[in-house]
């Protein structure tokens, strides 16, 4: 907008009417996600594989795993409706903590890939609004994966640590007290 016009309060011409174009633009991009959502997929897939060693093993379903529904939740938030975005990213980050090899770093990677394949395929359709809300949508999955992916180790980790036995119980009912070496006693010269 130029300066005359933020100076006088008026719009230029035709600015309600970009203001209502750049809206469908989204939407646009939304209904555009709907339609590649299965070539975005598959073209996430191959570069998961490409990329990230530990995905090589795993089956195309595991792999996928929650892909699907958050492409549909970025489709509804490209249209303005409400998604919880946190839920879906916490149930991912799970899943790839108990059912695969991923490393954080793989999934800060697949992460990354996705966002990367969303850019090249919605971005043309869009405007700047539309790549910022992409950017939220794949930092607050990205957020909540890392974390529960961590939680999930954490707690994996404790619950696979040999529990004590017998020993920690003798050691608690007869604690060992150390005495003093008598070689080691303060002597002054």
């Amino acid at each position: 907008m130029s300066q005359y016009f933020k100076v006088s309060g008026l719009s230029p011409p035709g600015a309600l009417k970009w203001e209502a174009m750049k809206e469908q633009f989204c939407v646009d991009a939304g209904h555009s996600l709907c339609t590649l959502k299965n070539v975005i997929l598959l073209e996430w897939e191959n570069l998961v594989r490409n990329v990230i060693s530990s995905s090589q093993h795993e089956s195309t379903l595991i792999l996928l795993d929650h892909m699907p529904k958050i492409l549909d939740q970025l489709e509804k938030i490209l249209k303005e409706e409400y998604v919880d975005e946190a839920e879906l990213g916490k149930n991912h980050g799970y899943y790839r903590s108990t059912m695969t090899d991923f490393s954080l770093a793989d999934i800060m990677t697949e992460y990354s890939l996705l966002r990367e394949v969303l850019i090249e395929y919605l971005y043309p359709m869009g405007d700047m609004r539309c790549a910022k809300l992409i950017h939220k949508f794949v930092d607050i999955l990205l957020k909540h994966s890392a974390i529960e992916f961590i939680n999930s180790q954490i707690m994996h980790r404790s619950l696979t640590v040999e529990p004590l036995g017998n020993e920690a119980h003798e050691i608690k009912a007869n604690p060992v007290i150390p005495t003093p070496n008598p070689s080691h006693s303060n002597q002054t010269v």
